[in-house]
């Protein structure tokens, strides 16, 4: 669509490997877009989102994992977000097929991909 996004993404795997995520979300803000929230669990999007009404920041797109062992799932997570924002876009991001959202991404998509799809697709 071409139009900047303000972003939430949330992914148990950013305490796994910091340091690739940094470069997605690097890539990300390059595209033009603008990462506004980071969780690691559903506690974390719940605070995240609570954070972004505080300081009336309207986020446009929840990049949500699907399955955070012993730390949530998506599904609660976007229904955190949607309950603040309800005109929020929602992707599932797993490497499962999930039910949740307006989209899913598998993980097995290279971060280019992951840009392009916020870029085009959403």
């Amino acid at each position: 669509m071409g139009e900047k996004e303000k972003i939430i993404f949330a992914d148990d795997f950013i305490e796994v490997t910091p340091d690739g995520f940094q470069s997605l979300f690097n890539r990300i803000e390059e595209a033009g877009h603008e990462i506004v929230g980071i969780s690691v669990n559903v506690e974390g999007v719940r605070k995240v989102t609570q954070d972004l009404k505080d300081k009336e920041i309207t986020p446009t797109l929840a990049i949500l994992d699907g399955n955070m062992p012993l730390k949530g799932d998506g599904a609660k997570a976007a229904e955190i977000v949607r309950k603040e924002f309800p005109e929020i876009k929602v992707v599932a991001y797993s490497s499962q097929p999930q039910t949740f959202g307006d989209k899913c991404w598998s993980k097995s998509n290279s971060f280019e991909n992951i840009v392009t799809f916020i870029s085009d697709n959403i």
